[in-house]
């Protein structure tokens, strides 16, 4: 056991440098869903950081990285994504270590994810058990967007997994994800005929007025104890108020907590769009968006499994249910028990106060790896 503790504070102190580098390189490199040739930066310079043993595949906005043996099925699966939300024209660009936090672009969603599995797979390298062990990492780049290129993928891979490992970061107090809300998004329009607001009174067919009617109908289906939240999230119509409009769009989030309620919801939306109350309108939504849910109860047991490691190392985790949706939700559509929330502790993603706290880097490198090894161990004795 304090072979264990040794040989990893053997290896961090040797890599500690090159690991807070690597970070910092990735986190200044703009890499937002749409800009290409920053991912593409991105992708290279963590493909030339991979063990030299594993094999390395690149597809579309995709890095595809296996042990040899990892090729066929029953692997533990690592997942990450590279694209951050921070446009090309972000102020927001820099690295910057304030005491003990680490902020910057993507450092918690997700860059600093990729470094620690990366990290992980490199102690395991340093103590010599990698080459033993199957793994495939992949690392894609439009999960911010939906993953619509990816998730076919993820999904391909996701269904050969022994498990899924996921390094979205991790909650405030160390927690990892057990289970992940639904999620569909619409874009719904209403279609009138416009008209000179003085004159028309009777028959007024305002697609805005139609839509206050939806609005009021799709938030209607909020459901907190069913684990069910809508969101009419922006609205806009009209050209001007002495102009009838004769058109408005809504966005519409929806989540859900049971992979019955998809359908169920798909449904209310469409029922809700088939009938218009005011005369001379209709209405018509496009599903935008969509994430399967990752249901808790599926993924208990590598949950506990990740408890028990993590105690070992005294460390101290709890598993929670996130409303936000990530790759793991189609990891476990296609049946694999997957966690997420590997990654470093922080918080405020999504924002110019970004954070991870740099003492959480470690923790959870060594975490990731001694769990590689744990779950290589339990799946292959079933």
């Amino acid at each position: 056991m304090q072979d264990k503790f040794n040989n990893f504070t053997e290896f961090w102190e040797e890599k500690e440098q090159e690991a807070l580098l690597l970070l910092k390189r990735l986190v200044e490199i703009n890499s937002h869903s749409k800009n290409i040739s920053g991912i593409e930066r991105c992708l290279e310079i963590f493909s030339r950081e991979i063990p030299a043993l594993f094999e390395i595949e690149r597809r579309e906005g995709i890095l595809l990285c296996g042990s040899p043996k990892g090729k066929s099925s029953g692997y533990v699966l690592l997942m990450g994504h590279m694209d951050t939300v921070f446009p090309s024209t972000t102020s927001f660009t820099d690295l910057v270590i304030q005491g003990d936090r680490i902020r910057g672009p993507g450092v918690y969603d997700m860059k600093g994810g990729l470094v620690i599995a990366l990290y992980a797979l490199k102690y395991l390298e340093f103590i010599g058990k990698l080459s033993s062990l199957p793994v495939v990492f992949m690392i894609n780049s439009d999960e911010e967007i939906g993953s619509p290129s990816s998730k076919k993928t993820i999904m391909e891979y996701g269904k050969d997994a022994l498990c899924g490992l996921v390094f979205e970061g991790g909650g405030i107090n160390g927690e990892i994800v057990s289970g992940r809300k639904g999620k569909l998004g619409y874009k719904i329009c209403t279609y009138g005929r416009a008209g000179h607001a003085g004159f028309v009174v009777k028959d007024k067919a305002s697609a805005i007025l139609e839509m206050a009617y939806k609005v009021m109908e799709i938030e209607g289906l909020n459901s907190p104890g069913d684990g069910v939240c809508v969101n009419v999230g922006r609205i806009e119509g009209g050209v001007a108020p002495n102009i009838v409009p004769d058109r408005c769009e809504i966005a519409v989030d929806i989540r859900f907590a049971q992979s019955f309620q998809m359908e169920s919801l798909r449904r209310r939306i469409g029922e809700m769009v088939s009938t218009c109350r005011v005369k001379g309108v209709r209405s018509e939504a496009v599903e935008v968006s969509s994430r399967p849910c990752m249901e808790r109860e599926k993924n208990q047991e590598l949950c506990n499994l990740a408890r028990e490691v993590a105690f070992s190392l005294g460390q101290d985790i709890s598993c929670e249910m996130r409303g936000g949706v990530s790759d793991a939700n189609f990891i476990s559509h296609v049946g694999t028990p997957v966690i997420d929330g590997l990654g470093p502790v922080g918080g405020e993603d999504h924002s110019e106060r970004e954070y991870i706290y740099a003492a959480s880097i470690p923790l959870r490198v060594h975490l990731t790896a001694e769990l590689i090894l744990a779950c290589c161990d339990f799946f292959q004795r079933q």
